[in-house]
């Protein structure tokens, strides 16, 4: 596994992309796009048959997506949880899980 983050608030361009690349396809999510393309993803991937690597693109798909702020969709769902007295989707459970699971993998 492989990541990278780069985080400047000078950096000369607006950039707010996740990209996660698998073995058939990758996956891109693009905060500067309007809705309708945020989310696409690409089916390249590489064929090593002659033994050495040759790219070969496919095609992009785009991803529907609601048109919602997720700020303002976690806040209203937390006050719906408030209101009707219901557990959130996402709990401490959940995080504590999350936060031991990255704790154990950096130590291998």
């Amino acid at each position: 596994m492989h990541a990278q983050i780069l985080v400047s608030w000078i950096y000369p361009e607006k950039e707010r992309k996740l990209i996660v690349v698998g073995e058939r396809a990758m996956a891109m999510f693009d905060d500067c796009e309007p809705w309708g393309r945020k989310l696409r993803v690409f089916h390249h991937r590489v064929d090593w048959t002659t033994g050495f690597p040759e790219p070969l693109k496919g095609e992009a798909e785009t991803m529907a997506l609601e048109a919602r702020e997720p700020l303002a969709a976690e806040c209203c769902h937390f006050l719906e949880c408030i209101r009707d007295r219901k557990p959130p989707l996402t709990n401490l459970t959940k995080a504590w899980l999350l936060s031991v699971s990255f704790a154990r993998w950096r130590k291998s």
